[in-house]
């Protein structure tokens, strides 16, 4: 069945932090905070987390090659419209990138998910039929010119 709200209210705010550790070595850090509200029942709008935030650590190479490690966490969240809450739900990305030719061309490499856990997405309202989860571990490849 289809999640829909005909009106809505969200509010966000967002923090940050990077931080280099070293010549090479950064870390950083970002969350966001949300209060939304479905007008047509006056629960919290479907699949808006009450929270996010990630964090993690970088290395830099002088060769523009740059390699992070990031850990994602998402916050409580009504899963439908009658207000089923999902709970916090964790994944860790693995990301290389390389930009040569004085940052004219970006190429990268990631592994989204690393440890393929099921994160629900969405409840269906009617029962019987499956929740939505996350697609699990995911390759990804990705190029750029830049001119």
């Amino acid at each position: 069945g289809p999640i829909a709200a005909s009106e809505g209210h969200l509010d966000m705010v967002s923090l940050s932090a990077n931080a280099w550790l070293t010549d090479q070595f950064g870390a950083f850090a970002r969350a966001t905070f949300t209060h939304s509200e479905n007008e047509d029942n006056g629960r919290d709008l479907p699949l808006v987390p009450d929270w996010t935030a990630n964090f993690g650590v970088t290395w830099v190479n002088p060769e523009q090659i740059r390699v992070t490690l990031t850990e994602n966490l998402i916050g409580q969240r009504d899963g439908d419209l009658a207000g089923t809450e999902l709970s916090t739900a964790a994944t860790t990305d693995f990301t290389v990138s390389w930009e040569p030719l004085d940052k004219h061309l970006a190429l990268g490499a990631s592994v989204l998910n690393i440890f393929d856990q099921k994160v629900e997405l969405a409840k269906d309202p009617f029962p019987g039929f499956p929740t939505y989860q996350t697609q699990g571990l995911t390759f990804k490849l990705s190029g750029e010119v830049r001119f």
